[in-house]
């Protein structure tokens, strides 16, 4: 997966993808790169082609199992590109389950409850049940690939003082929307930035 390469140009995926739509490289980039390179430049169109050639269900079926629960995901040629929206707690998930190594867990906001005689009610790690939602090497393969973007992508600002960390940045259509997902061994964050009422071109 890392050493896989794709070709495409603005004017090559709108003749490629046809009634499917079009996207273009927000970030530039063209010609052929590994997904690496890819990843760590924002590059959309790479994603567009690695998508069609995965297929929609595979994409849509895999989100769910790593944590998208809302029932919008949609077989469209953005989908890959994060046009449909989720929570950011959906987002975290995801990144949290390759943290986890693949497998994933559903998130949950009380960590443990001890009952008055000191017994323990409830505790997450015992009680919360994780399923496998990829396997280790391709989470692995995943998050190897995500180091890229902090350390020579688009986001080199968040990088954490010599701790190893993963990430992926995202931007929508004339910066009305920036959000960030950073990944650590122990923890996962995701930030969103915008105007929660209205899509305003540069609230990103």
């Amino acid at each position: 997966m890392i050493h896989r390469s794709a070709r495409f140009s603005s004017v090559a995926v709108r003749k490629k993808f046809g009634t499917l739509g079009q996207t273009a490289n927000a970030e530039g980039g063209n010609g052929r790169m590994t997904l690496r390179a890819a990843t760590s430049g924002s590059v959309n169109c790479a994603f567009a082609r690695t998508e069609l050639a995965v297929g929609f269900n595979k994409v849509i079926d895999t989100a769910k199992k790593m944590g998208i629960t809302q029932d919008t995901l949609k077989p469209i040629l953005t989908l890959t590109l994060g046009t449909v929206e989720t929570t950011a707690t959906e987002m975290a998930t995801v990144a949290a389950t390759l943290a986890n190594g693949g497998m994933h867990r559903p998130p949950v906001f009380v960590s443990k409850i001890v009952g008055p005689d000191g017994e323990v009610v409830f505790d997450a790690l015992r009680d919360v049940t994780q399923e496998r939602a990829v396997s280790a090497d391709a989470a692995a393969c995943a998050l190897d690939m995500m180091k890229g973007v902090i350390t020579g992508g688009t986001g080199t600002a968040a990088r954490l003082n010599g701790r190893e960390s993963a990430g992926k940045t995202g931007t929508t259509d004339n910066k009305a929307d920036a959000n960030f997902l950073q990944v650590t061994p122990t923890l996962v964050s995701f930030v969103w930035h915008g105007n929660s009422t209205a899509r305003i071109p540069g609230a990103g």
